[in-house]
């Protein structure tokens, strides 16, 4: 699920069908700075809708024409086989300017499908500290929840108050997915002690230290847990995000609602496939395939893989409802923190 801002001031398109006739008109026409124009009014997310209607030359002409920051939104929300070959396609330098605009696990998703050789020089091209999150993160199984998470996450000591936390967060422009939890953790060895509700914040007393207030019982995951069972955690306790610890409870970094919402759709996806045989489906006929199984008999979801797909369809509705009202998608911001040890976003 893309990262950035959801709400812009962009044309949205309803049918992608319009964005590839628009696109298509424009190259036709032949004229000077046409389809920069054309692509540059629509929000990034309808540009990767219409590129799974696009022919591979078409989509090549486009991405090159998209800012860093839109052309990683578009890596994300793409299928994998046309994300793997827009990034074959792209430029070394260009890629690494993209890949470090996408937040750490998407990009990391984007390295994997790189060649090895072809990897590592993108990687050496990417700044240091964001270079050494990704390749943290590329050592973790794609279906783990060390494979879905983001080291991106907001922490603080427990002696800090609500006030000087609050404060801070006002001096700085943070991603709305990151507005979700504080995660407390002690100074010295970052394991994580408790976590408080930023609306839980709002109505803290300001002198109050979060380490009085704090949850002490935290739901937690490991980097090796399998991505079904943190969308299970989710969903049964409904959770914006899930924090990941190592074996030691250092706190490595959080699953959030979005990559959750993306893991719900690709196991759905793949336990389709089982359901009607392992059929290979083109990405265009992916919606109409899925619609078919939801005709599919009660009986037959119990047989098919456990009774899995029930589980996803009815949690996906639950998430679903979970996030209305929240903004899930957000702009990647990086930046120090002065109350905070290490590198927070």
């Amino acid at each position: 699920m893309a990262s950035n801002s959801a709400y812009r001031q962009v044309r949205r398109a309803q049918d992608p069908q319009e964005v590839v006739e628009a696109i298509r008109a424009a190259a036709r026409s032949q004229m000077p700075g046409a389809l920069e124009g054309l692509i540059s009014g629509y929000h990034p997310i309808d540009i990767a809708f219409a590129m799974r209607e696009l022919a591979g030359e078409e989509r090549e002409a486009v991405f090159r024409l998209l800012e860093a920051r839109d052309a990683g939104v578009v890596l994300e929300e793409v299928d994998d086989e046309v994300s793997a070959d827009l990034a074959e396609a792209t430029e070394e330098a260009e890629l690494a300017e993209i890949i470090d605009a996408m937040p750490p696990d998407a990009g990391s998703d984007v390295v994997k499908q790189l060649d090895q050789e072809k990897a590592h020089r993108v990687l050496d091209r990417i700044p240091d500290e964001e270079s050494a999150e990704l390749r943290e993160l590329l050592q973790f199984g794609a279906e783990t929840a060390g494979g879905i998470m983001t080291p991106e996450v907001l922490y603080a000591p427990p002696d800090l108050t609500a006030a000087q936390l609050i404060a801070h967060l006002r001096s700085q422009k943070l991603a709305p997915e990151v507005l979700t939890y504080v995660y407390i953790v002690d100074e010295d060895s970052r394991r994580l002690l408790g976590v408080l509700d930023m609306r839980e914040l709002i109505t803290t007393p300001p002198g109050q230290a979060l380490g009085e207030v704090m949850v002490t019982d935290v739901v937690t995951v490991h980097p090796d847990t399998d991505r079904e069972d943190v969308v299970r955690l989710v969903d049964k306790y409904d959770l914006m995000a899930l924090p990941v610890v190592d074996e030691q409870e250092r706190l490595c970094g959080v699953v959030t609602i979005d990559d959750v919402i993306d893991a719900i759709q690709e196991e759905h996806t793949e336990d389709i496939f089982l359901v009607f045989g392992g059929v290979h489906v083109a990405a265009q006929d992916v919606a109409g395939f899925e619609k078919q199984a939801f005709q599919v008999g009660e009986r037959e979801l119990l047989f098919f893989h456990g009774g899995w797909i029930q589980v996803l369809l009815f949690t996906y509705g639950a998430l679903m409802r979970n996030v209305r009202g929240h903004t899930v998608r957000s702009q990647e911001v990086n930046y120090e923190m002065t109350i905070m040890p290490g590198r927070k976003v």
